[in-house]
């Protein structure tokens, strides 16, 4: 009920009885065609309801029609409250039909249920629906997965999720107004509609990802990321596929999967919003866990590997996670690559290549256990990313990475598309103290890292 007809419903305990029936002329259709109304104090608060059999009980012992309505209402009435569950409801109309207001916790009245028009399945609707979708750490193929670079060969990336995440909040309006929260920006944003929707702020990742979607009606949405964009864990493509997540529950059968999704989320990121980059973010994030996507000109394809778990305990156990340096933008990083050394096709078809073979050559060894063999492949295939373009790397990544190496580690790779970010670093846990203690002291902070095996999640709460 909307608040135009909340409003009509609701009279101040000082009306007359002869007010009172005339406005129960008017409201009839509203209340399934019964004379019933909602009797207010001058606070607002629900006094008690009257319906026509009370007015006529009243007049026939006092007929005054000048009368305040407050003689004849019903104190003891039937209500419930805006988080009431179900079974009370109907229980409630099987003692009080058809109609029983919604009072909140002041007794003040926020809607009335008509039992007729009344559906279990609308009151779910209510809910809030929560996605959380987690960041992704890339161990091999990284710089191979744009379009371009698989548009006449088969290229592939080795990826897995960790245990930082971005989670969107979306709760319903009654209206059409779309509000938009970002607590980790501290930023807020509110449009009348969907076609009021302006670009223009930090925001945009957001707005695009709901006009992509094309959602019915308003709703408040809030976004809270453990994940700073630009620091190689994909933190935007985290932002894009929570948002649509939500915005996907309310689809009911005509809900999209995890490929439509991923598809969509690129769509979002690559093409809407002209971000440079490749097709693993969305993928990694929206599939989760342990996974080997392989692109082609024919499809993508995302293929879980069932990993040991001493496997992926003994990877947490040895792999350690630095923030170094500032937050860059990994889209224009990726357009210098592209347009420098590998333009041409000669020149980044023996490095496309030579990465899928240590691609592969890392699956291997996951698949069979070898941890420290995968340790090894990581300073490899680090070695080899770097020759792509200069900003890949920069004098703070090199200095940590060089110093953890001469302490003890095996391998490591900075995450994402270069100069800044996160440091991933493989090492026995027998010189982990020692590198960390060293790394600190240029400046970087580490960071807690443990694997997340879920994916996207999707789920609904009472308001």
């Amino acid at each position: 009920m909307n608040s135009a007809e909340m409003k009509l419903l609701c009279v101040p305990s000082d009306m007359t009885i002869r007010l009172v029936m005339e406005r129960m002329n008017s409201t009839a259709p509203i209340t399934e065609n019964k004379g019933f109304l909602l009797v207010i104090d001058g606070d607002g608060r629900c006094e008690g309801v009257v319906s026509d059999g009370d007015i006529r009980n009243t007049l026939a012992h006092e007929p005054n029609l000048e009368a305040p309505i407050l003689h004849a209402i019903n104190r003891d009435f039937v209500f419930v409250t805006e988080d009431e569950d179900s079974n009370v409801i109907l229980r409630k109309f099987e003692d009080s039909k058809p109609n029983i207001p919604v009072l909140d916790a002041d007794k003040r009245p926020i809607d009335l249920l008509c039992y007729s028009r009344y559906s279990i399945l609308g009151s779910a609707g209510r809910k809030i629906i929560r996605a959380r979708v987690p960041a992704r750490v890339s161990f091999s193929g990284g710089g191979t997965d744009a379009s371009a670079d698989f548009k006449d060969r088969q290229t592939a990336v080795l990826t897995a999720t960790i245990n930082k995440f971005c989670t969107t909040t979306l709760l319903r309006r009654d209206d059409d107004e779309i509000h938009i929260l970002s607590r980790d920006l501290n930023l807020s944003y509110a449009a009348l509609d969907l076609k009021s929707l302006v670009f223009g702020d930090e925001l945009d990742l957001v707005k695009a990802a709901i006009v992509a979607m094309q959602p019915h009606g308003g709703f408040d949405i809030e976004i809270q990321s453990d994940i700073e964009t630009g620091t190689g864990l994909g933190g935007s493509s985290s932002v894009v596929a929570s948002v649509l997540g939500c915005l996907n529950a309310l689809n009911g059968d005509n809900a999209l999967g995890l490929y439509e999704l991923a598809d969509l989320a690129y769509k979002v990121e690559r093409m809407d919003m002209n971000l440079s980059g490749g097709w693993q973010d969305q993928y990694s994030t929206i599939f989760g866990g342990f996974n080997w996507v392989e692109f082609s000109s024919q499809d993508i394809v995302v293929s879980p590997l069932r990993l040991r778990r001493d496997t992926v305990l003994e990877l947490e156990n040895n792999l350690m996670l630095f923030r170094v340096g500032d937050a860059r933008q990994s889209a224009t990083i990726q357009d210098e690559a592209r347009s420098s050394a590998m333009v041409s096709v000669d020149q980044s078809e023996p490095y496309l290549e030579a990465m899928l073979g240590h691609s592969l050559s890392m699956r291997r060894a996951l698949l069979k256990g070898h941890v420290k063999k995968f340790g090894d492949l990581l300073d490899l295939s680090w070695q080899l990313k770097k020759k792509q373009h200069h900003r890949i790397s920069s004098p703070l990544v090199d200095e940590c990475y060089d110093l953890a190496r001469s302490i003890g580690a095996l391998g490591g790779k900075l995450l994402g598309a270069g100069e800044g970010g996160f440091l991933l670093l493989y090492a026995s846990p027998r010189y982990q103290q020692e590198i960390t203690e060293a790394l600190v002291k240029l400046g970087v902070v580490r960071h807690q890292l443990n694997f997340n095996n879920s994916g996207m999640e999707v789920w609904r709460v009472a308001r």
